[in-house]
């Protein structure tokens, strides 16, 4: 029996690989003052700000003098105090990348967004759009460093205060709800988050315009979410409404139509449906060709999962032609002897072999373990490549 050499290869744009995630009980959203108790916050001590950057310190001196001059809770302060915030969260994912898990900036713009949300609740209420939007902030600030139950703490409460100041339709609503989404995921709480994506999509079809980047955003988060959670049923429902969007708004034949029905290719091949997904996978192979040429790198492991299909299909003489023309893209783009070439180098002696081809085969493999003997002698595998070899090479 022909050996299994084969695994599908998703693209850069296709289905996420993520694990799935399981369900946390509804916690219901903390209102009032009271829900500061627990978040341990305190503002940063007064000499805190000669650590900060030259830009940062200029707010915070600005924001120094309007505390003096109007008192903490007047508006101009509190936007200052989010303007600080702002900054500063700019400045910690900059400093993440330099100094992971220094989180100092972060705590620093969180405790802003609190004494913000005191401040503007006292003054304004408690459903005031300012306090909102601090919460809203603060949760923003904790998702961002990574305190994930933090963040879904904060943004309930920033939600539950929106939908009672601006109703469940707004878009400052939408969005807050789109963030306690992410911060669901965040947290492995799938099913909740696809809960929140499934109201803002359906709220986003009532009341935003057919074809808006907005909506289809959201869209394209729940079909991620669908697809970690693998409800791959929804899913392909969902990837064939943003496909017919995508063709209806941006046209036909534009890329992302492409790059689309090739997920949905992948969908349907994970479900089994080998008919559907041949049709898919041939027809962003042919739009992907007319865009980016014959030779572009990434039509390469598009034409193997085609190829796969067709083996999965039963039909190895419908797969060669795919598995040569991955090879000869390859060669042409990375070389003769990159770790690529040579993996499809395999398959196509592997699918050689299935089809009842063995001389075919044979000299695949032996062109494999020539160049593996040349480029990488002690490579792992080469033992297994050269007994392949000799299996194939054996009359009958």
């Amino acid at each position: 029996m022909a050996r299994n050499w084969f695994r599908k290869r998703r693209g850069t744009d296709g289905p996420g690989r993520t694990d799935r995630a399981g369900r946390k009980a509804d916690q219901p959203p903390r209102t009032g003052e009271h829900a500061l108790l627990d978040l341990g916050l305190e503002r940063p001590e007064p000499g805190a700000q000669r650590l900060l950057p030259e830009g940062c310190r200029a707010l915070r001196e600005r924001l120094d003098e309007l505390e003096h001059r109007h008192g903490p809770a007047h508006e101009d302060t509190i936007e200052m105090r989010s303007r600080l915030a702002t900054m500063l969260t700019v400045l910690a994912l900059a400093a993440e990348r330099l100094r992971p898990g220094n989180t100092q900036a972060h705590e620093h713009a969180l405790a802003l967004h609190v004494e913000n949300i005191l401040h503007a609740s006292r003054a304004l209420g408690a459903d005031s759009f300012d306090a909102l939007s601090a919460w809203e902030g603060a949760g923003s600030v904790a998702l961002s460093a990574g305190w994930t139950e933090k963040s879904i703490g904060l943004l309930e409460e920033a939600v539950a205060g929106y939908r009672r100041a601006a109703g469940p339709d707004d878009e400052r609503t939408q969005f807050c709800w789109s963030r306690l989404a992410e911060a669901y995921e965040a947290a492995n709480r799938a099913d909740e988050a696809i809960t929140v994506w499934e109201q803002v999509v359906e709220t986003g079809r009532r009341t935003l315009r057919p074809g808006d980047v907005m909506l289809g955003e959201r869209k394209e988060r729940l079909f991620r979410a669908y697809h970690r959670a693998g409800r791959n049923p929804e899913a392909i429902a969902l990837c064939e409404e943003i496909i017919a969007d995508k063709a209806e708004f941006s046209g036909p034949d534009d890329l992302s139509v492409f790059v689309w029905t090739d997920n949905l290719a992948h969908l349907r091949h994970d479900a089994g449906d080998l008919a559907g997904a041949i049709a898919c996978y041939e027809r962003a192979i042919h739009g992907l060709t007319e865009i980016t040429g014959p030779r572009h790198p990434d039509l390469a492991f598009r034409h193997h999962n085609l190829a796969l299909a067709h083996l999965e299909d039963g039909h190895p003489q419908r797969a060669l032609p795919h598995l040569e023309r991955a090879l000869a893209i390859r060669e042409g783009a990375l070389g003769p002897h990159h770790a690529d070439t040579l993996t499809s180098l395999l398959k196509l002696a592997s699918g050689y072999e299935r089809a009842g081809r063995p001389k075919k085969a044979a000299a695949c493999a032996q062109r494999l373990v020539i160049t593996l003997e040349r480029v990488a002698p002690r490579h792992p595998r080469l033992p297994e490549f050269r007994a392949y070899r000799e299996r194939l090479a054996e009359p009958g």
